[in-house]
């Protein structure tokens, strides 16, 4: 059995009919999530090559070129070729570590949390 890392973090009690009805939400989502993308999926396969969808003369769906690219695609599919377009790129980056380590007061104001089920 694996330790608890956060034995000793602060708990309360939350109501375990707000549990169970939490818990049957997210199972009501991830279903409608699946027949969204289904029927998503089936409205793109109309489309076809078409950037739009209509309904009578009204415009109800969009699915259009978009300035993005699938880099990964280009790299997975033209290695030797993508090579030649590749650069370094030097960027800043605020030093979290450093900043908390000589000023903890602020940086604990700004600590986020993070809501998971356990």
């Amino acid at each position: 059995m694996a330790v608890d890392q956060y034995e000793n973090e602060p708990t309360t009690q939350i109501s375990p009919d707000l549990w169970d009805q939490y818990q049957d939400a997210l199972r009501a989502v991830a279903k409608w999530e699946q027949h969204l993308d289904l029927l998503k999926l089936k409205l793109k396969t109309e489309l076809g090559d078409a950037h739009a969808g209509m309904i009578g003369d009204r415009k109800v769906v969009t699915y259009r070129p978009i300035n993005t690219y699938s880099v990964a695609g280009i790299r997975r599919d033209y290695e030797e070729l993508a090579q030649h377009f590749e650069h370094e790129v030097t960027r800043t980056e605020f030093d979290l570590a450093a900043f908390s380590a000589q000023h903890p007061d602020i940086a604990d104001k700004y600590r986020t949390r993070q809501f998971r089920v356990a």
